[in-house]
């Protein structure tokens, strides 16, 4: 399954989630607004920007990247 990418632009990572069981799910970058994923995701797949504030250290970003995907 293919999923388009906003064209909003402005953010540090982006990755794709499973809605329903909040786990990252793998995926290929086909082109620059384009991610692909399998197609067993199909109906839970969602894509996530993450921003990161300047400050942020390494630790901070993976801390906060597990809080999106996860929630609190």
């Amino acid at each position: 399954m293919k999923l388009k990418l906003s064209p909003i632009g402005g953010f540090d990572e982006v990755f794709v989630v499973d809605r329903e069981n909040r786990i990252e799910i793998p995926h290929k970058r086909i082109d620059f607004e384009t991610l692909e994923v399998d197609n067993a995701y199909s109906n839970t797949a969602s894509v996530v920007y993450v921003d990161y504030p300047p400050t942020f250290t390494e630790e901070d970003r993976r801390a906060y990247r597990d809080y999106v995907i996860r929630g609190p």
